[in-house]
């Protein structure tokens, strides 16, 4: 799902769920569900100067800790004589 915010940005949202349909004795208990959720952000100002997209995803499922998710981004500014701009990572 991605919706516009402002004049040039948007936000979107994304989940998915993976569950077995018939577990028996043989199932792992890892194999019985996953889920993912993220969310992103892309920017863009009305003049182009800034520009960036944020990112967070997290994957929930039996196996893994708690710490399971990754998030980063970057945002920049650029005019005709500067420019800066700035880079994030984690990954969990």
């Amino acid at each position: 799902m991605q919706k516009q915010v402002f004049a040039r940005s948007s936000i979107s949202l994304i989940a998915v769920q993976r569950a077995t349909i018939s577990g028996d004795e043989f199932t792992e208990e890892a194999d019985r569900y996953n889920r993912v959720i993220g969310l992103d952000y892309n920017l863009a100002s009305e003049d182009n100067k800034w520009t960036g997209k944020f990112y967070y995803i997290h994957t929930d499922s039996p196996e893994i800790g708690p710490h399971s998710g990754a998030a980063g981004g970057n945002l920049e500014y650029l005019t005709k004589n500067f420019g800066a701009g700035l880079r994030v990572s984690y990954v969990g």
